[in-house]
């Protein structure tokens, strides 16, 4: 049954800035059909009455999952399926619970630019009309923007009980929220998850329903992996969804339309190719740093190399998609002052 208060619909929550930016530009997704078809599968799915799953979405840096990500929330939003979105964060990996925050503050109702004491004082009115939450509610600062003081009973909690107590009030307010229709969970980077994070995940991905969870994360190496990762993905309803790079002609149809033209040089081409290896995102960059040293002119529509170039094999491009941004930011005029 739902928990009073916890059921109405929740506001869109978009923590990545990768995503906001893909979703605010508009721009056409170049290839990854197949995946896309998924998961349109797994959002009409959702509207028929279906109780989710899980898909973890695997790939290198700059192989395109926030776009992927992008398209997937532009779906929901057309099939108006409600979102949650959470993130890791790399200095946050340490931080019990961080990738979650978003998450509860959309599912509690938090505003970030309201005052500290009425939040609180708004979410306490909140859980008092369920004794049993109330009771916990000092359990929540875990993942609240504030602490709410112990009382009696969660002052002697303390180890692992305090953390199965945590685990549990999180489990059952995020179960209250999907509770009169399916849900889109979306970690981002989730290899910057906490240890306490990936309990809570695994118990939601067990009992709460229905809810479609999607974890994006970069691949892990053996040592670094969360037992948790084994677990669920041994789940009958998990999709394990791993990006390669684009082929050729992807690589080449979304390179001319980030620059806006029809066609490149194949000189340009042959480069750009060979040196990103089908990495969408250091495609994307290597050809922006050849447009800004000026080595590819554009003109309505038409790119075309610089008169006075003649061979590509001299020019000091960067091996990785860390190296060819710098350089770019090196070229950035200075800011006033």
């Amino acid at each position: 049954a739902p928990l009073k208060g916890f059921a109405q619909p929740v506001p869109l929550f978009h923590p990545q800035e990768l995503v906001r930016t893909a979703l605010r530009s508009k721009v056409t997704l170049v290839g990854r059909q197949t995946e896309r078809e998924y998961f349109s599968d797994v959002l009409q799915d959702l509207l028929r009455g279906g109780e989710g799953g899980l898909i973890v979405l695997e790939g290198e840096a700059g192989i395109g999952k926030s776009r992927l990500v992008a398209d997937l929330l532009e779906k929901a939003d057309a099939f108006r399926v409600p979102l949650l979105l959470g993130a890791g964060e790399a200095i946050e990996q340490d931080t019990p619970y961080y990738a979650w925050r978003e998450v509860y503050a959309s599912i509690l109702g938090l505003n970030p630019g309201e005052e500290t004491l009425s939040q609180r004082q708004n979410l306490l009115g909140l859980l008092a009309q369920n004794p049993d939450l109330y009771q916990l509610a000092p359990l929540l600062s875990a993942v609240l923007p504030f602490e709410i003081p112990d009382n009696e009973l969660t002052a002697q909690m303390d180890g692992e009980v305090r953390s199965e107590n945590t685990r549990e009030l999180l489990t059952r307010l995020l179960q209250s929220s999907v509770v009169r229709g399916g849900k889109v969970l979306v970690l981002e980077d989730a290899h910057w998850l906490d240890s306490a994070s990936w309990g809570l995940l695994l118990r939601v991905s067990q009992r709460v329903k229905p809810l479609q969870i999607v974890l994006v994360l970069r691949p892990l190496t053996t040592e670094k992996t969360p037992p948790e990762i084994n677990r669920l993905l041994k789940s009958t309803t998990a999709y394990h969804m791993q990006l390669e790079n684009l082929p050729p002609e992807d690589v080449l149809t979304l390179i001319a339309q980030r620059l806006g033209v029809t066609d490149l040089p194949p000189m340009v081409a042959d480069l750009i190719l060979e040196k990103a290896e089908g990495n969408p995102f250091f495609s994307e960059e290597l050809a922006y740093a050849l447009r800004d040293t000026g080595v590819l002119q554009i003109n309505e529509g038409v790119c075309r190399l610089a008169p006075n170039v003649n061979s590509l094999t001299d020019l000091d491009l960067p091996d990785t998609i860390e190296g060819v941004i710098t350089a770019r930011i090196d070229r950035l005029p200075p800011e006033p002052i």
